[in-house]
C-alpha cells in the first residue's frame, strides 16, 4: 500500500486528535474530579479546540488522515490514562482489574510499536480493519464482565434510572415517585426525591429493565453503536482511512479509558453520544430528515445541550434547508407532551425547577476553572458565567462560520460549534465531571473521521469549504 507512505497534511484532525488525547488525560488523572495537572490539560484542550473553530475555511487539503505517528502517540496517551488510573470505582471481583490492566498494558505497547514502526513504509499486509475488531470485541466484553464484578455502585444516577424506568413499566409517573438516593444528602448537600432526567432518558431504560439488562447495559450498547456507524462510514467512504493506522479512530468509544467508568456510574452521556453519532451517520448518507429527527432526540436527551441548538440552526441556515430547523423541537415536544399532561406541576418540578437549582451550584470537586478559583481566593464565581460564556462562543463561532464557510465541512462544523461552546461552559461554570467531557471528548472523533469525508480526492466527498 504505497499510499500509507505518502505525506499526509492533516494539520486540522491532528490537532483534534490532540485535544481528543488531553481532555482523555484529564478525566483520567483523578477520576474527571479536580486536579490541577488535569485541569491544564482540559483547558489546553480547549483551547487547541478554539482555534481550530475560529481558523479559516481550507479547501486545499488533499488528505485529512492523521499519520501514523499521530495514532499511536494518541492510542498510548489514552492506554495511559487507564493505566495510571482505575477506569472503574467499584468493582467488587478480584479477579476483574488484572484483566484491565493487561488490556490496557497490551494497547500502550501495541501503540508504542506502531510509533516505532511506522517512521518506514508500513507493511500493507497489516489488517486494520481486523485489528479495530478485535479491539472492539475485547472492550465490549470487559464492559459486559464489569456490570457483573460492579453489580451494584452506590450511585445515586444508578438506583434514580433504575427506579424511573421501573416506575414507568409499572405505570406511576417517575416524577412522582420516590428514588432511592444512596449519597446525596450526605455528601453533596442534595438529595434526588424522584426521578430528574428528561423523559427521552426513561424510554430507552425501561425497555433495558424489560429486556433484563439493566440501564447501564445500555452504555455498552451505545459505545457499540457509536463504534459500528464509524465503521460502517469508514470502509465505505474512506478506504485510505480503513486501510491505515487511522482505523483504529473508530474503535475511539471504546479505547476512551474513562469509557467503563462512565457505564458503571449509569452515566447517560453514552446515549446521548450515540443519537449525535446517529445523526452525523444519517447525514453523511444524505439523509437529511431523519438526521435531523436523531438530533432533536439528541437535544431532549439532557438539559445542558442549548448551545447545539445554535449549531444545528447555523447548519441548516448555511446549507438552505430551512425546514430542518422545525424537525428536532417537534421531536423534543413528543417527548416531554405525555408527562407535561400526566402531572405538569411535577415536571416542572423535577426536570426543570431541580436541576436548575439543586444540582447547579458549585462543587468544589469540580473540574473546572472556578475550582482553582475557589482555591486561590475563596470565593465562588456566579453560575450564570458558564451560560453567557457558552452562549458567547456559539455566537462568535456561528458568525465566524457564516462569514468564512466552514472549518472541515457543513456536518463537522456542527460538532466543532457544539463541542467548543459546551466546552467552554463547562470549565467557568460551576460543575463539570468525567461524564460531562465524555461527550465532548468522543464527539471529537466523528469531526476528524469527517474531515476526510470532506477533504479533495478519492475517498472524500469534496464538499464545499470555499468562503462565503
Amino acid at each position: 500500500m504505497k499510499d500509507l507512505a505518502d505525506p499526509v497534511n492533516a494539520r486540522v484532525p491532528t490537532l483534534l486528535l490532540f485535544a481528543h488525547a488531553a481532555l482523555s488525560l484529564a478525566v483520567a488523572i483523578r477520576q474527571g474530579t479536580y486536579n490541577r495537572a488535569a485541569l491544564a490539560c482540559a483547558v489546553v484542550a480547549c483551547i487547541v479546540i478554539l482555534c481550530v473553530a475560529f481558523g479559516p475555511a481550507s479547501n486545499a487539503r488533499r488528505d485529512a488522515t492523521p499519520s501514523p505517528q499521530a495514532v499511536a502517540l494518541w492510542l498510548m496517551a489514552l492506554a495511559l490514562g487507564a493505566i495510571l488510573g482505575r477506569p472503574f470505582g467499584f468493582a467488587i471481583a478480584l479477579w476483574f482489574p488484572p484483566f484491565v490492566f493487561a488490556w490496557n498494558q497490551i494497547l500502550f505497547f501495541g501503540g508504542m510499536a506502531l510509533l516505532l514502526t511506522s517512521f518506514r513504509p508500513l507493511s500493507s499486509r497489516i489488517n486494520w480493519g481486523g485489528i479495530v475488531f478485535v479491539i472492539i470485541g475485547v472492550a465490549t466484553a470487559l464492559r459486559v464482565l464489569l456490570l457483573v464484578a460492579s453489580p451494584d455502585p452506590p450511585i445515586d444516577v444508578f438506583t434514580m434510572r433504575e427506579d424511573g424506568a421501573a416506575a414507568l413499566l409499572q405505570g406511576r409517573n417517575p416524577y412522582e415517585t420516590p428514588v432511592r438516593d444512596l449519597m446525596g444528602a450526605e455528601r453533596y448537600g442534595y438529595t434526588i426525591e424522584n426521578y430528574v432526567y428528561p423523559p427521552a432518558t426513561l424510554f430507552p431504560d425501561a425497555v433495558a429493565i424489560q429486556l433484563g439488562g439493566g440501564v447501564r447495559m445500555l452504555s455498552a450498547l451505545a459505545d457499540l453503536g457509536v463504534c459500528l456507524i464509524l465503521i460502517g462510514v469508514a470502509r465505505r467512504r474512506l478506504p485510505k482511512l480503513w486501510r491505515s493506522p487511522a482505523a483504529l479512530l473508530t474503535a475511539a468509544p471504546l479505547l476512551y479509558s474513562k469509557g467503563p467508568f462512565i457505564m458503571e456510574q449509569s452515566w447517560t452521556e453514552p446515549l446521548l453520544l450515540f443519537a449525535l453519532t446517529l445523526w452525523w451517520g444519517l447525514a453523511v448518507s444524505g439523509r437529511e430528515r431523519a438526521a435531523a429527527v436523531a438530533f432533536g432526540y439528541f437535544l431532549a436527551l439532557k438539559q445542558y445541550l442549548v448551545f447545539w441548538v445554535v449549531a444545528f440552526v447555523g447548519y441548516a441556515l448555511g446549507r438552505r434547508r430551512l425546514a430542518l430547523i422545525a424537525i428536532p423541537p417537534v421531536v423534543v415536544v413528543a417527548t416531554v407532551i405525555p408527562f407535561l399532561v400526566w402531572n405538569l406541576q411535577a415536571f416542572i418540578d423535577y426536570p426543570i425547577r431541580w436541576m436548575f437549582t439543586e444540582s447547579f451550584p458549585f462543587r468544589t470537586d469540580s473540574l473546572s476553572l472556578p475550582g482553582l478559583w475557589f482555591r486561590m481566593t475563596g470565593d465562588v464565581p456566579p453560575g450564570t458565567l458558564a451560560i453567557a460564556a457558552g452562549g458567547v462562543t456559539a455566537a462568535l463561532l456561528t458568525w465566524r462560520w457564516w462569514r468564512r464557510g466552514p472549518v472541515l465541512g457543513w456536518r463537522e462544523d456542527v460538532l466543532l460549534v457544539g463541542i467548543a461552546a459546551t466546552l467552554v461552559a463547562f470549565l467557568v461554570g460551576p460543575q463539570a465531571f468525567a461524564n460531562y467531557y465524555y461527550l465532548m471528548t468522543n464527539a471529537l472523533i466523528l469531526a476528524i473521521v469527517g474531515a476526510g469525508l470532506n477533504s479533495p480526492g478519492p475517498g472524500g466527498d469534496g464538499e464545499s469549504v470555499s468562503r462565503s
